[in-house]
């Protein structure tokens, strides 16, 4: 999916707000989005780290749910 403000680069953040009662989505290039000073997004487009909830989310898939305890 192509970036909505520049129509070049391939889109990498995407926005969804509530605007008047209507869902609008906003599917922005790393470039565009730090433009807009969206802080994930320089990160992406530096090839930083991650943001810290995308760090949050994976330690909770990787603890998975703990065994039955024995009777």
């Amino acid at each position: 999916m192509r970036c909505d403000d520049c129509q070049e680069r391939q889109a990498e953040v995407h926005l969804t707000a509530i605007d008047n009662e209507e869902l609008r989505t906003l599917h922005l290039c790393a470039t565009c989005a730090g433009q807009r000073g969206l802080a994930a997004a320089e990160a992406i487009e530096a090839g930083g780290e991650k943001p810290p909830l995308v760090d949050f989310l994976a330690q909770l898939g990787k603890a998975g749910s703990p065994a039955p305890a024995a009777l």
